[in-house]
């Protein structure tokens, strides 16, 4: 059973892209203040034990130091309404960091994994542009891209313009469409997205069985393994009538009965059965690996939310709420291209504004008090 549970751990992973309801949830707030500081909150649930003191049972992706309050909360938080409550209610601890300036939270963040890092750490900067009156500021965050991680690029399936559209909502170039036109077009992504998806887990599998076969010494086949890899997957696919991202069609197990059938054998039945969970870690250590990251990367979103210290003049933010603005990250938005978050503020100068009136006071007064002044003089 446990054998049967582990070759099907990868294909399961990626089949989360297109489960709605995910496990690690995280509310952020980054409050930037007027002098370009700012003060960071992130929201999490966490289980008793880190609640009581074990840092090892951090529900966080990156690591706690003694700069960061850990506070804890009770469910339902006044903060949280609307249909986010069905998130956000159950978050029962909150962190939080003042850092003396934007550019510099990156650097200072550790991440519990290096795969973690595009989310849990990604690029902040914060840049002014100096008026007399006002000053610009520009806050991006930029969550890098992280489809390396995948064995199979999402580029073969689809354009650039289709990616943004499918993980990113970017309807941009759809403009124009009809319902029934663009329904057709998102079911035309929606197959090749579907066929990606099985492609991942026929290649994670057949790499498996590969590398497994590789170690029983005479093996018939594995010469040819390399030359029916692609032939196998389309037939296979094409058999696939429904098309469905569903894991069942390329789990190890079904990959290695494809196998047997085109060969005419049992050969790869019987191998699977001939290693267990240990020995396959052993022999194909980043299998596993692999697998932990992509389901650390798969089941983790967040509620990212900005509050400015000026008036917002322009932003890509999904939703504005008197000085706040939000954004949804998740996975599917920073797959296949960096996802970026950007706020354009304006804050005003008040001493501009009294050195100004100080200099226009001077420039009115001036002329008269001269002629006063040479008035005197001429008197003496």
């Amino acid at each position: 059973m446990k054998r049967k549970t582990f070759i099907r751990c990868t294909a399961i992973i990626l089949s989360i892209i297109g489960i709605s309801s995910c496990n690690s949830y995280f509310r952020t707030i980054t409050t930037i203040n007027a002098d370009g500081s700012c003060t960071r909150e992130i929201y999490a649930v966490a289980d008793s034990v880190f609640l009581a003191g074990d840092m090892s049972k951090s529900p966080y992706l990156f690591k706690l130091d003694s700069s960061w309050k850990i506070i804890p909360v009770r469910p339902k938080h006044p903060n949280f309404k609307g249909q986010e409550a069905k998130l956000q209610k159950d978050c029962n601890v909150k962190v939080s960091k003042t850092y003396s300036s934007v550019n510099n939270i990156q650097a200072s963040v550790r991440t519990v994994e290096e795969e973690l890092k595009s989310i849990a750490a990604p690029g902040e900067s914060l840049k002014e542009i100096f008026f007399w009156f006002y000053t610009y500021h520009t806050y991006t965050v930029t969550y890098k891209n992280i489809a390396h991680l995948f064995p199979v690029s999402i580029d073969k399936y689809l354009s650039k313009k289709e990616q943004r559209i499918w993980f990113q909502g970017d309807l941009s170039s759809c403009k124009g469409m009809n319902g029934m036109e663009l329904q057709n077009y998102l079911s035309t992504i929606e197959t090749e997205v579907q066929t990606w998806y099985n492609r991942n887990v026929y290649e994670l599998s057949f790499e498996c069985i590969r590398t497994l076969d590789s170690q029983k010494t005479g093996s018939p086949y594995l010469s040819q393994l390399s030359q029916i890899k692609d032939s196998l997957f389309h037939v296979n696919e094409n058999n696939n009538i429904e098309k469905t991202a569903s894991f069942e069609h390329f789990v190890v197990e079904d990959v290695s009965r494809m196998l047997d059938t085109f060969f005419h054998t049992s050969h790869y039945s019987q191998l699977l059965s001939h290693f267990n969970e240990k020995e396959i870690n052993r022999i194909y250590p980043q299998y596993q690996k692999q697998m932990e990251t992509l389901s650390s990367l798969l089941i983790i979103f967040m509620d990212y939310e900005l509050v400015l210290p000026g008036r917002c003049i322009e932003t890509n933010a999904s939703s504005i709420k008197n000085d706040t603005l939000a954004w949804k990250v998740d996975f599917p938005r920073f797959f296949a291209e960096d996802y970026v978050l950007t706020a354009q503020y304006k804050t005003i100068n008040y001493w501009a504004f009294v050195v100004t009136g100080l200099l226009i006071v001077f420039s009115l007064s001036a002329k008269p008090l001269y002629n006063l002044w040479k008035k005197n003089r001429k008197c003496n």
